[in-house]
């Protein structure tokens, strides 16, 4: 992602978020606004470990005026960007294909329903 223009701006213990600049002439022309400038693309991977598994997934939103307290999110899941973010987790999926994880003894991890349920 970082290789298409992407910018991590931030990153938690079971989620990424990336931003570009959006190149869309007609998402600038709707979407810019004074106070925020051109809208950018958010993209956020979010990793859930289910039993043996672990499920990536992603969601895509145009955000007007980013880094403010007034963001506003236009989902594009569908968007034009949405076959390279999944082309990306298909690469990550063929990587990882037949591996086995470690198993941590002792540890236990939560994770809530949002992370799972904001599948597109």
């Amino acid at each position: 992602m970082l290789d298409l223009g992407y910018r991590l701006v931030r990153d938690e213990a079971f989620s990424i978020t990336l931003e570009r600049q959006t190149d869309n002439f007609a998402a600038n022309l709707l979407l810019a606004t004074p106070a925020g400038g051109p809208p950018v693309v958010r993209v956020t991977y979010t990793v859930a470990e289910l039993g043996p598994d672990v499920r990536v997934v992603s969601d895509m939103a145009l955000i007007q005026n980013s880094g403010t307290a007034f963001e506003r999110r236009n989902d594009v899941s569908r968007g034009a960007d949405s076959p390279r973010v999944q082309a990306f987790l298909d690469t990550i999926a063929a990587e990882t294909a037949g591996k086995k994880w470690p198993q941590r003894e002792g540890i236990h991890r939560v994770i809530g329903p949002s992370a799972v349920s904001s599948a597109r």
